[in-house]
């Protein structure tokens, strides 16, 4: 039984290992803008998120594509077209930071991807 109990503390528990591929200034909020509507490029990204330096957004948006949360699409051109939307993954993580957001306090959710 002591073994059993020492072994479940080495391995990571699993809401820690899912808050952890959101615990970052902008990812939920990414998530969130995301949900409100089509595939968004990064600087119509950059502009719904207000005050975000372009290079802690492209390091957020390559995590959460890393994660399997976003799909990064690029189109051929000049000059180059990158799109960005979310996978069947990410759109189930919507609820849930939404349940989030509720948890915390805040009722208008409609807010929750500007906070």
């Amino acid at each position: 039984m002591a073994q059993a109990q020492e072994a479940n503390r080495d391995e990571p528990c699993p809401a820690e290992t899912a808050l952890a591929l959101i615990a970052d200034k902008w990812k939920a909020n990414i998530v969130m803008t995301l949900a409100l509507g089509a595939p968004s490029r990064f600087l119509a990204l950059r502009r719904a998120l207000g005050n975000v330096h372009h290079t802690s957004l492209a390091r957020s948006l390559r995590e959460l594509e890393s994660s399997g949360i976003v799909r990064r699409t690029a189109f051929a051109g000049r000059p180059l077209h990158v799109e960005y939307e979310l996978t069947d993954h990410g759109r189930d993580l919507v609820p849930i930071l939404l349940d989030l957001g509720r948890w915390h306090g805040g009722e208008d959710t409609r807010t929750f991807a500007r906070s």
